[in-house]
């Protein structure tokens, strides 16, 4: 009986042995885990701290960046604004030596200088004047005789004449189509643009010189609805930079042979 009770112990004490070996190696193993895991994290919290410090240079150097690109921008725009005030003083200065007493070269700081005032006088032609002739071809007055009044009024406008001498040195004018020629956004474009080209010094001239049966001269004049040898009538005058000057636009004529 003794014998029994000594060997149930002695398996139990094996038992028990096994199981405190088996605790003891889930236990060592939990904690060899547990012991990574403490490392891992603070090897991560770490490194959160050294990005959190990298960050932080990061946005400072950023700020002194974004400081020095401010001020550097500021430093660049005050020399172009300088630069650019120096050119434009040189540009007046060199503008004013080239055309002080030389009528040929255009003022570029002039609003109405006579190249502008050439395109005037050639939108003038190729729009309001079109218009008038239009306007008027639907009355049914001959084309000739509109065209002819529209040069009259456009002719003694230039030369500052009032219309009742106009009347009275061209007897054949019609009442009527001069007093409607007054109405029209023509009749004001011309007094706008025969004011600017006499106020020039010298003034801008218009030719008054075409007469029927003289030679066609092309390098001045376009061919109004006919061609030949020979003018008819004038229909639109040549506009030059001045009296005997360079043609700034050709004048409009009807041919005839």
């Amino acid at each position: 009986m003794f014998l029994l009770h000594a060997f149930t112990i002695q398996v139990f004490i094996g038992e028990f042995n096994t199981i405190k070996y088996k605790w003891s190696f889930e236990t060592s193993g939990k904690l060899a885990k547990k012991n990574s895991l403490e490392k891992n994290f603070e090897l991560a919290q770490k490194q959160i701290e050294d990005r959190s410090k990298e960050i932080e240079n990061l946005k400072r150097c950023l700020d002194q960046f974004d400081e020095e690109s401010s001020k550097t921008k500021k430093e660049l725009k005050a020399k172009i604004k300088d630069n650019e005030d120096l050119r434009t003083r040189l540009s007046q200065v060199a503008g004013a030596k080239l055309v002080a007493g030389n009528t040929s070269i255009a003022d570029l700081g002039d609003k109405y200088r006579p190249t502008r005032i050439a395109e005037l006088y050639s939108e003038l032609y190729d729009n309001d004047w079109t218009e008038a002739v239009d306007n008027f071809s639907k009355q049914e007055w001959p084309e000739e005789v509109i065209v002819q009044h529209l040069f009259i009024t456009l002719q003694n406008l230039y030369k500052n004449q009032k219309f009742d001498e106009v009347l009275r040195s061209y007897k054949w004018m019609k009442d009527d189509i001069v007093r409607q020629i007054t109405k029209l956004t023509f009749f004001e474009k011309c007094v706008t643009v025969c004011w600017l080209m006499v106020v020039q010094d010298p003034e801008m001239y218009i030719a008054d010189n075409l007469r029927h049966g003289m030679k066609f001269d092309k390098d001045h004049y376009r061919e109004y609805t006919k061609s030949g040898p020979k003018v008819d009538y004038s229909v639109w005058p040549a506009l030059y930079l001045h009296k005997n000057g360079p043609l700034m636009i050709k004048g409009v004529a009807q041919a005839c042979d």
